[in-house]
């Protein structure tokens, strides 16, 4: 008890003694002892903060006011233009496979799952939902669940949803905000225009957005109010920007400046100027991105630092935002990760420091920023930070002490690990393939719950960066990733063969226990049996036998819808589609002896009202015993209506197996086989395009399908095998 009170009185005279003012005329900073039970009060903490070159910003430091530019000062980034026919991702079908294979982008839950309805709702009604912080929800969800599942269907193909969305909000012109207090509803709204620039980027080629939206997006993005709209008090009556944080800083601080806000708003700059080809808005973008840059202080520190308990929640965001703008920039072939700041320290750097601090034991280099504690609604428990990560509060990601899991940053910041610190990815674990589920060398089990888990996304912003940065024409054709895509194909085809060969081996073992069973049965039942008794024994067999041979068809064509049985074969029963010839065949030559009358054929393909006017495949008979079996290419060199298959292909052969879509890109069409296992790929295959959501392959799909026989008879008698 002595004890306390000697501190407690310590604590006074420390406030008495120093409180005053320090021999330069500043004021004394305010710290927690070392033990943490106590504050002191010190002149040479200022002194632990470097001060920034002046002449970096333009204007006033005044957080109601937007200046005319946001630096002053002259980079590389500022001689950047719009290319023509410019394009976020350099093969769209290229990244449709790739994320084809990638788990689910959801999370569990309801919020993770909303009905369509519920957040239709909400965007329709998006001034009254905006500030979720003040409980404006609907049915316990926020716009920011609507905004994620937006993104989540987008990712599933649900085109038409998001087109919907933002064609209503051009409609009714929806405007910023400008909310007073702590800006919640703006804060929503730089939000969502980050998701609608950043998706109209990524499917401005394959969504028909129309004029009235563009026009919409263009004036929202040249006129957005990116500053506080607080409401002036007696005690605070200006609020101020963050470029002077680290060094100088002063309360009330607009802390959107340096936090999410700003880096959403540059991204939708940058992106939304590139996409709608307008070089006032995308240089809005580069001076506020230039402005990021120059919020690093010569540690290569930023102010997001200065979160008290929360820093690492908001610190981890910064490998990823600063990734997001280098693949946005390498479009305009320039290299952000080689940007020089205003500090005299690259891009990389700034992450290097990030990635090497977060997730270890010492963040004693961000201590002096910590303690300002700005944006913490008063949360005094920054002290928590001086503890190992495995020590600090393990509440929610972002506001409990340690930063997300590694894994997470690690893929979305892929663009920066592949070149600067590859070693990362076996660190903290790293999967080419999303599965939800990864660990790397480092044991992170004793600061995370089930540390293997993570979810894809790690920013408010529409991108799956990692997707778009491995479908690029530089980094897929690199020698590196062929070969990566070589192994990965080798290990597809050996885990089939492995399940096939599990699922050989149960059969056997289970025909092997009915005759063990039989055996035993016979054992029991006979001792001595006259010939008749005999037959009748062997007639009970092989009845049995034939019994259980034939439920197993039964149940196999319950199975196989599409097909009906006549005598031996099993025919197809589908709508029926006509080829007729509209120019002669050319002959090809045969690469195997099963490829029969193989010619590229030109004619028109119909079923029903739906007509395919330039069918123009290369196909070919496959000659096999019992089977009428159509064979056509569809790998990226054929014609353009087969591009609904190419988009399907690797996610096909996932779902179904390679017998009816082979590695060399052949897909398959049968329509008269005695082969039980051709007939259920063939219904695999009908399945998957029906339940694909993509109207225009289920339709290509169904006219081939229906039109095999037509197809067939075409090349028998026309093309010579």
């Amino acid at each position: 008890m002595k004890k306390i009170l000697f501190i407690f009185i310590l604590s006074l005279y420390s406030i008495q003694g120093l409180a005053s003012s320090c021999p330069d005329g500043s004021e004394p900073v305010k710290s927690i002892s070392e033990d943490g039970t106590y504050f002191v009060f010190n002149c040479s903490a200022a002194d632990l903060t470097k001060k920034q070159g002046t002449g970096l910003n333009c204007g006033t430091n005044i957080a109601t006011v937007i200046p005319e530019q946001w630096t002053c000062f002259e980079s590389p980034l500022m001689d950047l233009e719009i290319p023509k026919d410019w394009k976020l991702i350099d093969d769209y079908d290229r990244y449709q496979e790739i994320i084809s294979l990638n788990a689910a982008p959801r999370l569990g839950g309801f919020q993770n799952n909303p009905p369509k309805d519920n957040c239709i709702h909400m965007f329709k009604n998006f001034k009254e939902f905006a500030n979720s912080n003040a409980g404006k929800n609907y049915g316990d969800l926020s716009l920011f669940d609507c905004l994620h599942d937006l993104r989540a269907r987008l990712y599933e193909g649900d085109r038409e949803y998001v087109r919907e969305i933002f064609e209503h909000w051009a409609r009714v012109g929806l405007d910023q905000p400008k909310d007073g207090g702590i800006g919640g509803e703006d804060y929503q709204y730089f939000n969502s225009l980050n998701y609608v620039s950043g998706i109209y980027a990524q499917e401005k080629d394959n969504i028909e957005f129309s004029d009235t939206f563009k026009a919409w997006l263009t004036n929202r993005l040249l006129n957005v109010e990116f500053r506080s709209f607080r409401v002036p008090t007696s005690s605070d009556p200006v609020s101020y920007r963050s470029k002077e944080v680290l060094y100088n800083y002063k309360e009330p601080v607009w802390g959107n400046d340096f936090s999410t806000p700003r880096f959403m708003i540059t991204e939708a700059w940058l992106v939304g100027g590139l996409a709608l080809n307008n070089k006032e808005i995308f240089d809005e973008g580069i001076d506020s991105l230039q402005y990021i840059t120059s919020l690093f202080n010569e540690e290569n520190i930023h102010p997001w630092a200065s979160r008290g308990i929360r820093m690492p929640g908001y610190y981890n965001q910064i490998p990823n935002w600063l990734s997001n703008y280098a693949v946005i920039l390498d479009t305009v072939d320039y290299d952000f990760m080689e940007h020089e700041m205003p500090n005299g320290s690259k891009v990389h750097e700034a992450i290097k420091l990030a990635f090497d601090t977060l997730w270890s034991d010492d963040l004693s280099l961000f201590w002096p920023y910590i303690q300002l504690n700005i944006g913490t609604a008063g949360d005094e428990t920054f002290p928590e930070l001086l503890k190992p990560l495995s020590e600090r509060p393990k509440g929610a990601d972002g506001a409990s002490g340690i930063p997300s899991k590694p894994q997470r940053v690690v893929r979305q910041a892929l663009r920066y690990v592949d070149k600067y610190q590859p070693e990362l990815k076996d660190r903290y674990g790293y999967e080419e393939v999303y599965s939800k589920n990864v660990t790397g060398t480092e044991d992170m089990n004793d600061v995370y719950n089930d540390s293997s888990w993570y979810w894809m996304y790690h920013l408010e912003s529409a991108f799956d960066t990692h997707s778009i940065y491995k479908a690029s024409d530089k980094v897929f054709f690199s020698v590196e990733n062929i070969e990566a895509r070589r192994i990965a194909e080798e290990k597809r085809i050996a885990e089939e063969k492995r399940i096939a060969e599990e699922k050989r081996i149960a059969e056997e073992k289970r025909w092997a226990e009915f005759y063990q069973k039989q055996e035993q049965q016979q054992k029991e039942e006979i001792k001595e049996e006259t010939k008749e008794e005999k037959r009748l024994r062997l007639q009970k067999i092989a009845e049995a036998l034939k019994a259980e041979k034939a439920r197993e068809r039964e149940q196999l064509l319950a199975e196989i819808l599409i097909y009906d049985m006549n005598d031996k074969f099993l025919t197809l029963n589908v709508t029926l589609a006509d080829f007729n010839e509209t120019n002669p065949p050319k002959e090809q030559g045969k690469n195997s002896e099963l490829a029969r009358h193989k010619a590229e054929i030109s004619g028109e393909l119909r079923m029903g009202s739906f007509i395919v006017p330039k069918f123009r495949p290369l196909a070919f008979k496959n000659f096999l015993s019992n089977e009428r079996r159509l064979s056509i290419n569809v790998d990226d060199l054929n014609a353009p209506e087969f591009n609904p298959f190419k988009r399907h292909r690797t996610s096909l052969q996932k779902e179904c197996g390679l017998e009816l879509m082979n590695k060399y890109n052949w897909m398959s069409f049968v329509s008269k086989t005695t082969n039980l296992k051709s007939a259920k790929n063939q219904q695999c295959h009908y399945d998957y395009f029906k339940d694909a959501n993509d109207e225009e392959a289920w339709k290509l799909f169904q006219a081939v399908l229906g039109g095999t026989d037509s197809i067939l008879n075409y090349l028998e008698e026309n093309v010579e095998r």
